[in-house]
């Protein structure tokens, strides 16, 4: 008809919805992904590579031979040709539903799972039991080239397997190109079927485990770097090191006689503040800070002795000048004194902010960099 010739090289979509690819001769070719398909020869510029299989076929055919009423789908076979699959995957120790999810590029939902699994309490996941993943429609020829370890991912084909494919005697009969060209399809193709992404290597520490100070994020790190996870590894490998000086903080705490503090009961602060310069945790002159429980705060007065004045509430400062103004906001001798945020940091001892650096920085890091 007239005025219906228009045409743009922005589009590169055409016969069967494949990709142009103009880059093989100077007639449009399509790209299929396991073969070229030539449209002005009418056929494949390759044998099919599951020739030797499907010894009924030509070796160049076209959607098995039957261009009336099926599409090739890929170079290897018809979209009529496609078997339902069912996916279940085993469970393995620490796994959650969330796990599994992430594990499977969060193809499969936390809420797929609690629906395709109804009787199960993922609260009480135990290993080596199987969930449900639902079905995908893979061709015979996907299933025979799928070169990867499916481990936990369990695979069940209801129909009956045809015969699996030789691939060495494949390979002898394709020449290089050819075989390039099937690896790179076979990369393609792992690529899009993603629900079949599987973590590998240490495996990551459970929700409890990852809890733990240092073993936690250094575990999550190393799991992280062996998946080619590096901003979440190096993230981890963070938290790890904080962790190691949170716990030197509260080691040392504890070997200056944090936990012989306990024992003066509700005895007054001077009885404190001496044992705690024989101790070595302050020195002489040395004002110590109540942080988090004031002294004689509008809280903290109602708060026994025994409670606010251990270690864990106090914080350290070399002379009475910095207490007044870092740790209490005053001016003091002409020394005008911190704002909000910084009486929040200098009058906060180490502990806390380690604290909320480690354990704020693994929900930042799940939340955050998820497979990054």
């Amino acid at each position: 008809m007239p005025e219906r010739t228009y045409s743009s090289d922005k589009y590169r979509y055409g016969f069967n919805g494949k990709e142009k690819d103009k880059d093989i001769s100077s007639l449009t070719a399509y790209d299929y992904g396991f073969r070229i398909y030539n449209p002005a020869l009418g056929r494949f510029l390759s044998v099919d590579p599951l020739f030797q299989t499907y010894s009924y076929y030509t070796p160049y055919q076209f959607g098995s031979n039957n261009p009336i009423i099926s599409i090739d789908v890929d170079g290897l076979e018809s979209s009529n040709d496609k078997n339902p699959v069912q996916i279940s995957y085993e469970v393995k120790k620490g796994d959650t539903y969330s796990s599994i999810s992430k594990n499977s590029g969060k193809i499969i939902s936390v809420q797929d799972l609690m629906d395709l699994n109804p009787n199960v309490n993922p609260e009480k996941l135990k290993p080596g039991q199987l969930l449900n993943l639902g079905t995908i429609n893979l061709s015979q020829g996907q299933l025979d080239l799928l070169g990867f370890d499916l481990s936990n991912w369990h695979l069940e084909d209801p129909f009956e397997k045809k015969p699996e494919l030789d691939k060495g005697s494949v390979n002898e009969a394709l020449s290089k190109d050819q075989a390039e060209a099937i690896a790179t399809g076979r990369k393609w193709m792992i690529q899009s079927i993603e629900i079949l992404k599987k973590d590998e290597g240490v495996g990551e520490a459970g929700t409890g485990e990852s809890l733990i100070p240092v073993w936690g994020p250094s575990r999550n790190s190393l799991n992280d770097f062996q998946n080619g996870r590096y901003v979440k590894g190096t993230g981890n490998l963070i938290l790890a090191i904080s962790d190691i000086f949170l716990v030197k903080d509260i080691y040392t705490g504890v070997a200056k006689g944090g936990l012989e503090a306990f024992k003066l009961g509700n005895k007054p602060w001077n009885s404190y503040r001496r044992f705690y310069l024989e101790s070595g945790f302050a020195k002489p002159g040395e004002p110590l800070h109540h942080w988090l429980l004031e002294q004689n705060g509008s809280i903290g007065k109602h708060i026994p002795d025994m409670i606010k004045n251990q270690m864990w509430n106090l914080k350290g400062f070399a002379n009475q000048a910095e207490h007044m103004t870092l740790a209490h906001g005053q001016t003091y001798l002409g020394r005008p004194g911190a704002n909000f945020l910084q009486q929040l940091w200098f009058g906060t001892p180490t502990w806390p902010k380690l604290f909320t650096l480690s354990y704020g920085g693994r929900g930042a890091i799940q939340i955050g960099l998820g497979n990054e």
